[in-house]
Formats: C-alpha cells, structure tokens, sequence
C-alpha cells in the first residue's frame, strides 16, 4: 500500500490498533482504508491448533476486552469522521485467516467472536454503551514514581517466582526506560539502554476480592508478565505507545491475595525507545 501524492481521487491512510485520521482535501475524498486489527484467539476454531496471540496488531484477553476494543475504536472512528469529514473506514478483517486472528469470526467461520447487537448498534446507529471503568489499585508511575526491584544480567530460570531470590537486584524508580521519541504519557525516571531487563514489583491489594482485576502497563518492546508466578501476558509484535489495561486472566486472578503479591516482568527492546511500567486496578463494564 501506499498513498500516491496528489494523485487520483482518494487519500488512503491505513491505521491499526487505533482509528484512522484522514481529512479530505480540495480534489480528494479521505478514506481509512484499514484500521483496527485487534486479535482474539478463541479455541478449538484455529488453523493453528494452539495459537495464543495473534501475529500482526496485538491480542484481546477475553471476548469482553474485545468487545471493548471493538466499540471505543468505531467510537473514535465516527468522532474523527464528524471533526475533520472523513468519508468512509474499513475495518479489518471479516474473518481469521490462518495466522492471522484479528477476523470478527473464527477461521471455520463457525464463531462470531463479539456480541452482533453490540457491534450491530455502534456502526449503524453510532449508539455506544459507557466504556468501561477503571479503578487503580496499585498505581502506576503515570502520577508518582513507584519502586521496582530490577537486574540486567540474565537471572535464575525461577527468576519470575514468588520465593526467587531477588537479593542482588538493584532498587529503582518507575518509570524505568529511555525515549528517542516526545511521549507526554511516559516519565522516565530509571535510565536503561540495555536489550533486555527484568524487574519486580511488590503490592498489597487496598480491597480483596476482584470482580475483574486488569494489568495497567506501559512496556517497549515485548514484555512476559507474571503474578504471583503464573504468566499473565506474553505482549509481543511491538509497544503500546501509553498505558493500557489488559484484563488479568482468570488462573491468574486466582492467585491473587489481600497482602503479599509481586509482578514480574521480561523485558526486551529490539530498536529506539525503550520503558516499563506496571500497576494493578480494576475494571467495571457495562454491558
């Protein structure tokens, strides 16, 4: 793809994991012409019988975090369209195909992944239900910094556990990384320019139980996310450029307590920028 200057009668721009922004101009119509491309893995409906994640633009935890990726993304697709008059967007795709799981149904075309009249009612009627609610727990250092223990020499292979011995591994204060690029979101307060890092972080939880307790992070370049020693997400195929809450799974979620939890997390970075950070909350929806 790509968008021939001054030429023809459409400016097509493709923008995934988020809504296209294309404004017209004074010969030609603006046009996402891709965007979206959120996976979700549902099993037993694979061309690759285990697949977890998906291989382009990022993976949902359940049919819910779908759901919400779903709506807010058409949501700011018609307030893009509305504000700078953008004529049509295309979602993708229709259907997995092969490695590819971002489809709205199942390889075997056997599963609608989402709810229809949820999705039915966001880009006919443009009627959206309240996006869910998020409630911080255990913050993050988006407001103040918050203390990780950290090591850049390659750890014990138990190094994710709760009882691993974390003795030799240096304090420090989130967020910890290095930018090449102007990110608002992202304080850098801990420099590290390393290919890979390993960090841990202690909490307490001020309520017990969770009725849905979600992973807030901020992380460049992929990063393996345990709780309490169980893998909670394997975020690879890039960044998220701000912090994101990701749904904890349910075996994870399991293993949470009032008092005496930790996080740890694998960190590696490919090219450019490069930060971690983690905190815990919880989610409300609607719907």
């Amino acid at each position: 793809w790509y968008n021939q200057p001054a030429c023809g009668d459409v400016i097509d721009r493709h923008s995934y994991k988020k809504a296209p922004t294309v404004s017209p101009d004074d010969t030609r119509i603006g046009v996402g012409g891709e965007f979206g491309g959120f996976g979700y893995s549902v099993d037993n409906h694979l061309w690759i019988p285990d697949q977890k994640t998906s291989s382009v633009y990022g993976t949902a935890v359940d049919k819910r975090h779908y759901e919400h990726l779903l709506v807010k993304v058409w949501k700011e697709v018609f307030e893009i369209s509305n504000r700078l008059g953008m004529s049509a967007a295309v979602y993708t795709q229709l259907t997995d195909v092969e490695a590819e799981i971002n489809g709205l149904l199942t390889y075997d075309r056997k599963v609608i992944k989402m709810t229809p009249e949820l999705i039915r009612n966001a880009v006919l009627k443009q009627e959206f239900p309240e996006l869910p609610k998020y409630e911080s727990l255990v913050p993050t250092s988006e407001k103040e910094p918050q203390e990780y223990l950290y090591t850049l020499k390659t750890p014990a292979s138990n190094w994710y556990m709760s009882d691993a011995d974390r003795s030799l591994w240096l304090k420090a204060e989130g967020v910890i990384g290095f930018k090449k690029h102007r990110n608002s979101t992202i304080h850098i307060k801990t420099e590290w320019k390393t290919p890979e890092i390993w960090v841990a972080r202690s909490f307490d939880l001020p309520k017990f139980p969770l009725k849905r307790p979600v992973i807030r992070i901020a992380y460049d370049e992929d990063a393996a996310v345990y709780v309490n020693g169980v893998q909670a997400l394997d975020l690879k195929k890039g960044n998220n450029t701000r912090h994101t809450n990701y749904p904890m799974p349910v075996k994870v979620a399991k293993t949470l307590k009032e008092k005496g939890n930790i996080i740890t997390i694998h960190v590696k970075n490919r090219k450019e920028s490069q930060y971690i950070d983690v905190g815990i909350g919880e989610e409300s929806i609607t719907w």
